[in-house]
């Protein structure tokens, strides 16, 4: 039966029932899943374009939370390193890796973000971005070169940087200081300024609480005044261990730059990445400038 299928005879024969029926059989089943095939075909095609674009935008949402995050640069204060219009890529992973600090998109904490696998040693004369260290003054995004890292004794004079009793010429854009606050960031009456690290001990009182209120609470405490009296956590206390290390830094456009100057030091929590290079330019008067696209950030 099965070669009467394929091969005809030479002699005129009558047709075969049971050949007529599986003919007739082959026939009807060819042709609805030809069709059917085609409409699959379709449907799958453009699924397969929604699940592309659905995983495309998944991938740069983790990317975004993990790994880089774009950045578009608002002032001078870290002129000539980096112009206002500059748009820059900043890496999440230069330091090192873990949760991120909020839910993309909101001011919402992420839960354990302070669990951190360290990856790098943040350095001195490094550029950084991180959420300024006060809720209270702002909740925006800032680019500071660090001068100072946890431990350091820094000196600020009108024209020069000490750091550890070293003049720092070799650091980049050592401009004039002209302006600077010292003296509201001495530390115990000291011409130097402490950079905390952990277990740092910093005598408190009534009148410098003012300026280390917010990194205390900035390491989950809570700082109230009662009856001329410091109160941390329900305790009474003239004095506080420091749990994570801090840094000081500075504008390059330092003549021009709200930096730890004027609002002190930031938390080694709150930095966010190490900028890459700038990925785009403009100005007020071009759209493109195409001399700084593709630079390196140093």
């Amino acid at each position: 039966m099965k070669r009467s299928l394929i091969r005809q005879s030479n002699n005129y024969q009558s047709p075969n029932p049971i050949y007529l029926m599986l003919q007739q059989f082959e026939t009807n089943k060819t042709i609805p899943v030809s069709n059917q095939s085609s409409q699959t075909d379709n449907f799958f095609t453009f699924r397969d374009f929604l699940e592309a674009m659905g995983f495309a935008v998944v991938v740069a949402l983790l990317l975004k939370m993990f790994i880089v995050d774009m950045f578009q640069i608002p002032s001078h204060s870290m002129s000539p390193t980096l112009q206002e219009g500059d748009f820059i890529l900043v890496s999440k992973v230069s330091y090192s890796w873990g949760l991120p600090k909020e839910i993309p998109f909101t001011s919402i904490s992420m839960p354990f973000s302070d669990y951190r696998i360290s990856l790098q040693t943040i350095s001195r004369n490094d550029i950084v971005v991180f959420k300024f260290p006060n809720k209270d003054v702002s909740t925006d995004y800032f680019i500071k070169r660090i001068i100072g890292v946890p431990g350091d004794k820094i000196v600020l004079t009108d024209n020069e940087v000490f750091v550890n009793g070293k003049n720092e010429r070799s650091l980049p854009h050592n401009h004039s200081l002209v302006g600077v606050r010292t003296p509201s960031l001495r530390l115990d009456d000291s011409v130097f300024i402490s950079v905390p690290k952990v277990g740092d001990v910093v005598n408190l009182t009534l009148e410098n609480l003012s300026f280390w209120k917010h990194l205390i609470e900035g390491e989950g405490n809570t700082v109230l005044v009662s009856n001329n009296s410091i109160i941390i956590n329900g305790n009474k206390t003239t004095s506080y261990i420091y749990k994570q290390n801090y840094y000081y830094v500075l504008g390059d456009n330092r003549l021009n730059s709200y930096d730890s100057r004027y609002w002190g030091f930031v938390p080694e929590n709150t930095i966010i990445g190490k900028p890459l290079f700038i990925y785009w330019s403009s100005a007020k008067d071009t759209i493109l400038r195409s001399d700084r696209v593709g630079t390196w950030i140093y």
